[in-house]
């Protein structure tokens, strides 16, 4: 079991220090910032960037980047290794205030059939510079359509089980419905690379202390797994979303997955 970290300050308090030793958690997907390419820029900008407040005691930490889709529509192939060389650097220099070195790192991006030959290069990229494990975010789209998405060329991926679709007002994006989810999850049987799972903690609509909701998602992966799943990652660790849940749910949605 693992946690998310998306907030750009690193710093536990009790409750999320409680609920990391409560449930023997010891790996942290630490969000280290995001790159985007705003319409008036003329090259890739860094955002959001992160500081660590206090020290990650005790746990293993895999930094992760986001990197907004339109990078790898705007990015010619031939400074493709120039940016992934300016992100080993970045990933280094925040690393190098804490003290911290790490084997692993994962990458967010929700990338399209137009732009994955880009993404896939860097990722190649990056992993030829790092010699590091590399994992990528899997948006469901991208679990249902691999023939158009591709598969990316990384260790494992972990599935973002939610965002599936677009609201009416075509603005926001749901965080789960069941009856949506359904129209994804038989792709599980076929998808190709190991996966872990990314389970949502929040919820417009609803609140469930008694974790119905993640076990009813846990329910529904094991029902088509093609026994390629291997951990679930909670997303994300703040006081707020924590709230919304007892203690032992975690626990529980661990060992409701096959």
């Amino acid at each position: 079991m693992s946690f998310y970290y998306w907030d750009p300050i690193f710093t536990l308090d009790s409750v999320e220090g409680n609920t990391l030793q409560d449930n023997d958690v010891h790996s942290l997907y630490i969000r280290y910032f995001k790159i985007d390419w705003p319409p008036a820029d003329s090259a890739p900008v860094p955002m959001l960037p992160f500081i660590y407040a206090s020290p990650p005691a005790n746990y293993t930490i895999i930094p992760v980047v986001s990197i907004c889709n339109r990078v790898f529509g705007k990015l010619l192939p031939a400074a493709i290794p120039a940016f992934a060389a300016d992100i080993f650097a970045r990933v280094r220099n925040i690393n190098a205030s804490r003290h911290l070195q790490n084997q692993e790192i994962q990458f967010d991006c929700d990338w399209t059939p137009q732009t994955r030959e880009n993404y896939f290069s860097f990722l190649r990229e990056y992993h030829r510079i790092s010699i590091q494990s590399i994992s990528s975010a899997i948006r469901m789209f991208q679990l249902r359509y691999p023939e158009r998405t591709g598969v990316p060329p990384v260790d494992y991926g972990v599935l973002f089980y939610f965002n599936l679709e677009e609201t009416d007002s075509g603005s926001q994006r749901s965080v789960y419905e069941r009856a949506i989810a359904h129209r994804y999850t038989p792709s599980l049987r076929s998808y190709p690379l190991t996966l872990d799972v990314a389970l949502p903690l929040f919820s417009r609509s609803r609140y469930s202390h008694d974790g119905e909701d993640l076990f009813e998602i846990v329910s529904d992966i094991n029902r088509h797994s093609n026994h390629h799943l291997r951990n679930l990652i909670f997303f994300d660790l703040t006081r707020e979303n924590l709230s919304r849940y007892d203690r032992n749910v975690y626990r529980e949605a661990l060992a409701r997955f096959d």
